[in-house]
């Protein structure tokens, strides 16, 4: 909506800083793309916390959410590529742990250190 009135006024094509960002930092657009849908596909509560879900959960809250299913197999697609590779989206929570994107930090709550339980914290952006 905003991209033609701005390169209009002389300012830079905010496309061609995101094809930019893309190719610098693929792995921030993927975290991007997977905090987005993920904080869409799920409820907050009034402390600014999503629902706290093991990767099992994770999994199944994506089975029935398709952008959500779509962010999670780019980043932990089975061998065959039709299915979310538990194991891989579990280490890739690991990683991405307190991580930054959309708006939200990916934290983890380790009571049940077999069971570590996945959620995003809204952050406060100073306004932007």
């Amino acid at each position: 909506m905003v991209r033609e009135p701005l390169v209009w006024l002389g300012c830079d094509d905010p496309v061609a800083t995101m094809q930019e960002l893309c190719a610098e930092d693929p792995r921030g657009v993927e975290r991007h793309a997977v905090f987005d849908v993920w904080k869409s596909a799920t409820s907050f509560n009034s402390d600014g916390k999503s629902k706290l879900l093991a990767t099992k959960e994770v999994i199944e809250v994506a089975n029935n959410n398709l952008e959500l299913r779509a962010a999670l197999l780019a980043i932990a697609s089975s061998r065959l590529g039709n299915e979310i590779d538990p194991k891989r989206l579990g280490k890739w929570l690991a990683r991405e742990e307190k991580s930054i994107a959309a708006g939200c930090k990916l934290r983890v709550d380790r009571g049940d250190a077999a069971r570590p339980k996945w959620y995003l914290e809204r952050i406060n952006t100073g306004g932007r």
